[in-house]
């Protein structure tokens, strides 16, 4: 695996590096990570400069079997670290970056510092203590989740995410600025509280067994287990109306096993309620030429009739109609903009606004986006 290292670089090496790299590093020295490639290579340098009359140190050479670069020795004052891809688990080694420390003090410090770079905005997170057992090129971060969670609440552009964190305690503390809160309410805009699993690449809102939500000292709303017998329908909550505006102090208050404490992230958003046109405009249009292909291929699976189920083995299989009607089987009327999931193998369509519309109503949020023929 191909090794960078975060001591101390040469300018030339860092004009090298993609801009999306050198954002994580950035991060993961605490500094701005916006700006111009050229900006993030000064701080970065800057950051990594030694100071004034401090000894260079020798650096031992590297112990790990397949690391060609040597190691930089940490120290209090320069505090520097290798990063190496490792190919452990289920992950991808060019997307999994794990940090090494020789300094006892900073090994502690480090031992959680593991990044991933997120599939669908390119940028690198840090796992910090969260599991995450899943593809690592599927890997969404908690901040592109939250933004597509909800596409009928759609988080604002810039500055959508007002906090957006890790669950790393019990009880985390924070501040909102709140300041322009009357302009945002005045366009329409609502204030939401989402949380979610990390281990996992569903967009599912996971609230944990119990929760309490503070502002300014004063409980906005909680979170408790369900009654015994029953399964808790878990939504995000709307809290526009829990805030005045000014600066506004945060408490949140979380029990949960501490096994799976960690694996949790909240955010606070600031969202535009869309009106039905808006979703039904995201999804992709099938031309007619990729649409009758598809059809032909699902028509030819139906007649042959596989089922795709090993000898001796029990399973569960939808078999689908060859019949096509021209009726949704969600408003019962003639199908106006047919649509079909992308992994749906039967024929029969459904009429796009109509689903978009129950959805919208449907009060179990996170059994939205179903099929309503096949369930899938």
């Amino acid at each position: 695996c191909r090794v960078v290292s975060c001591a101390v670089m040469e300018r030339e090496k860092l004009d090298a590096l993609p801009l999306s790299l050198l954002q994580g590093l950035c991060r993961a020295r605490g500094k701005l990570a916006a700006g111009s490639k050229q900006e993030l290579v000064e701080r970065i340098l800057a950051h990594q400069r030694p100071k004034r009359g401090a000894q260079k140190e020798k650096r031992p050479e590297a112990r790990d079997e397949g690391v060609t670069a040597p190691q930089p020795v940490c120290s209090s004052k320069r505090r520097v670290v290798d990063v190496e891809p490792t190919t452990s688990g289920s992950t991808s080694g060019v997307h999994l970056v794990v940090f090494h420390s020789t300094t006892p003090a900073l090994a502690t410090e480090f031992k959680d510092f593991r990044l991933l770079r997120c599939a669908h905005c390119s940028a690198i997170f840090n796992l910090e203590k969260a599991k995450y057992s899943h593809d690592a090129k599927r890997f969404w971060c908690p901040a592109c989740r939250f933004r597509a969670m909800d596409p009928f609440n759609e988080p604002v552009d810039p500055g959508g995410l007002l906090h957006c964190s890790l669950v790393s305690a019990s009880t985390l503390h924070f501040t909102l600025n709140l300041t322009q809160l009357s302009e945002w309410l005045q366009a329409g805009e609502v204030l939401q509280v989402r949380m979610l699993c990390i281990d996992s690449h569903d967009l599912l809102q996971v609230w944990p067994s119990e929760l309490s939500f503070e502002i300014n000292g004063r409980e906005l709303f909680s979170v408790l287990p369900p009654e015994h017998g029953h399964k808790r329908r878990d939504v995000p909550q709307d809290i526009t109306n829990g805030f005045k505006p000014g600066t506004c102090s945060v408490t949140v208050r979380i029990a949960e096993d501490a096994s799976r404490l960690t694996d949790f992230a909240i955010a606070v958003v600031r969202a535009m309620p869309r009106l039905i046109r808006f979703p039904c405009s995201q999804v992709e249009r099938c031309e007619e030429t990729a649409s009758a292909k598809r059809f032909q291929a699902l028509l030819a699976d139906q007649s042959v009739g596989s089922t795709g189920i090993a000898a001796g083995e029990d399973a569960v299989q939808y078999l689908a109609s060859k019949v096509l009607k021209l009726t949704c089987p969600i408003t019962l009327e003639r199908v106006s903009r047919p649509a079909r999931g992308k992994n749906c193998k039967h024929l029969q369509c459904f009429g796009l606004v109509a689903y978009c519309r129950s959805n919208q109503g449907m009060s179990a949020f996170n059994n939205r986006w179903t099929c309503p023929v096949c369930c899938e």
